[in-house]
């Protein structure tokens, strides 16, 4: 819930938060990445790109946020 009385520096600070919870997942992401790749070698169906695909959309949402953070109230 957004705080009437401080709305930009409140909303900034939620996206600052989702920034850093992004960078977390990101990580996670890149870990399940290489395990994958391994589990590859068993499971050949397994789709190499689909852990790729979720870490760099992570990473695109995780840009926005900081850019929303630093770009300041206005």
């Amino acid at each position: 819930m957004i705080d009437s009385h401080d709305p930009p520096r409140t909303i900034r600070g939620d996206f600052d938060l989702l920034s850093h919870d992004l960078a977390a997942v990101y990580g996670t992401l890149s870990e399940i990445t290489a395990v994958w790749r391994r589990a590859h070698q068993d499971w050949p169906e397994l789709p190499l790109r689909l852990p790729l695909q979720l870490q760099d959309a992570t990473r695109q949402l995780a840009v926005s946020a900081q850019a929303l953070v630093d770009a300041g109230p206005g």
